[in-house]
């Protein structure tokens, strides 16, 4: 049976117990052993200089992996959001109703605040190799999403696209001459 950290897994402790193996005994302070410890076991100290210097390589190679693994899904994690959110604003309507624009504005305001956060959400990867990477990727997805809303945004007519949209800042030209119906006589 393989034990793990003091304990055999696989098998009813209970019924090992009650057909009195003999594994499980008292503490000093009498309380009797967990179903499944065995006693005097030691798990192997990694960090407490019972491993080689190779076992050590090895472990913070795997680490330093799975670091970068981490760091690549959060790098990646906009992109899971993209077909729900492109899917609501579909769902919405071009309409300004109030589900249209509570939609329009989650899909604007989720981007811009994950970007503002940018440096503190992969401050624990600093030391990581591929930040830019990652970092480029999680720029560009929420990039994605920015445009997603704002494309929903001009659909509705709220972003001024159109030449029309701009006829108010036209300066009107000033007439050179005036035409008056009555005549004016000077004595």
């Amino acid at each position: 049976m393989s034990a793990l950290y003091g304990f055999e897994l696989g098998d009813d402790c209970s019924s090992k117990l009650a057909l009195g193996s003999g594994k499980a005994g008292k503490t000093p302070n009498g309380l009797r052993d967990a179903p499944g410890y065995i006693a005097g076991y030691q798990a192997p100290a990694i960090e407490g200089g019972n491993a080689s210097s190779a076992e050590m390589e090895a472990m913070q190679e795997t680490m330093a992996k799975m670091k970068k693994k981490r760091m690549m899904a959060h790098g990646q994690s906009p992109g899971k959001n993209l077909l729900m959110t492109g899917f609501m604003l579909w769902m919405s309507g071009s309409g300004l109703n109030i589900f249209s624009i509570m939609m329009t504005g989650m899909a604007l305001w989720n981007p811009i605040k994950s970007l503002v956060s940018l440096n503190s959400s992969f401050a624990p990867f600093r030391d990581t190799e591929g930040l830019m990477q990652a970092k480029l990727m999680f720029v560009f997805l929420n990039g994605v999403g920015l445009s997603f809303a704002l494309y929903k945004l001009a659909q509705m007519g709220l972003v001024p696209m159109r030449s029309t949209d701009w006829v108010a800042l036209l300066q009107t030209s000033q007439a050179e001459e005036m035409l008056s119906p009555i005549p004016s006589i000077s004595y």
